[in-house]
């Protein structure tokens, strides 16, 4: 029954495929050039988005519902990173080499998408598992509340790794002193 409720959600959470990956690579791009708050208050918009919009898109639709709604969400956090890159002037369409940028952009934004497509499968994985020998649910509820609690800590700990990769290199750029900003 679960399997049919996936396929049903991953059929209308592909479409936004396209849209998270653009998403990632330009949430990196702020991230590299140290704007950190632009791309996050526009990534709190969507999710803020996705919030309001999933309850009400599984009241009317179950389990589709859920998918079209986060699809939206991605829509609407690409909409707004267009918007951005266009009033900070990063952004220039030009016809030349449209193909190759593309592709360079489907590249680079297909391994950070690999990454958690991976902790996706691990994690339905195991779910899978604790499933087959959980007959009434509770074990599986347990996973899940724990995990999202590990999820929440885990948001801090990549918040500082992925600070860090960026203030060295960029302290060494600048002849900084590199021992003292590490």
């Amino acid at each position: 029954k679960i399997f049919d409720y996936a396929v049903k959600y991953l059929k209308f959470r592909s479409i936004a495929f396209p849209f998270v990956l653009g998403n990632s690579v330009i949430f990196c791009v702020f991230r590299g050039m140290m704007d950190f708050n632009s791309a996050l208050v526009i990534n709190l918009k969507a999710q803020l988005f996705n919030l309001v919009a999933d309850p009400i898109f599984m009241k009317l639709y179950g389990v589709k519902g859920v998918a079209i709604a986060s699809t939206f969400s991605d829509i609407f956090c690409s909409f707004n990173y267009w918007i951005l890159l266009r009033e900070k002037k990063l952004l220039k369409f030009k016809f030349l080499n449209f193909r190759k940028n593309l592709n360079k952009l489907l590249k680079n934004g297909i391994y950070v998408q690999l990454k958690c497509m991976s902790n996706n499968i691990a994690y339905f994985m195991i779910n899978r598992k604790i499933l087959s020998f959980d007959s009434i649910g509770k074990i599986s509820a347990a996973h899940i509340i724990s995990n999202k609690i590990i999820e929440l800590y885990s948001i801090l700990y990549q918040s500082l790794r992925s600070v860090s990769s960026i203030i060295i290199p960029n302290s060494l750029f600048n002849n900084l002193n590199v021992k003292k900003t590490s």
